[in-house]
């Protein structure tokens, strides 16, 4: 959790993830958060650039779909990858606040 969005290249993040869901037996499920900037753009653009001049290990934002990406081959759970603040199944409430870190939740 939370760790991805510190693996710069993006090609090099699939396939780490790629050879952990290779490990993983049927019924095994993979659990992912990724920093984005889907919901307030420029915002977070900024706020990382900050990070990642005065922080350690920098950050890349990942659009949601390339966050999707990492699930693939695995069966998506409701309701897929999307706001953390969003992310709890059969209790979505509208009202929640949106965040800039996605996440989702996959079965083999």
């Amino acid at each position: 959790m939370g760790v991805l969005h510190h693996v710069g290249d993006t090609a090099n993040a699939y396939a780490i993830v790629d050879q952990l869901k290779a490990a993983l037996v049927p019924g095994s499920h993979l659990v992912i958060n990724h920093a984005t900037n889907a919901v307030h753009g420029v915002a977070s653009d900024e706020s990382v650039a900050h990070w990642n001049k005065f922080g350690k290990p920098p950050i890349t934002l990942r659009s949601p779909g390339q966050i999707e990406r990492f699930f693939a081959g695995w069966t998506l759970l409701p309701p897929g990858v999307v706001s953390c603040a969003r992310w709890r199944p059969g209790t979505v409430d509208d009202s929640s606040v949106e965040v800039d870190e996605f996440g989702g939740v996959a079965r083999r």
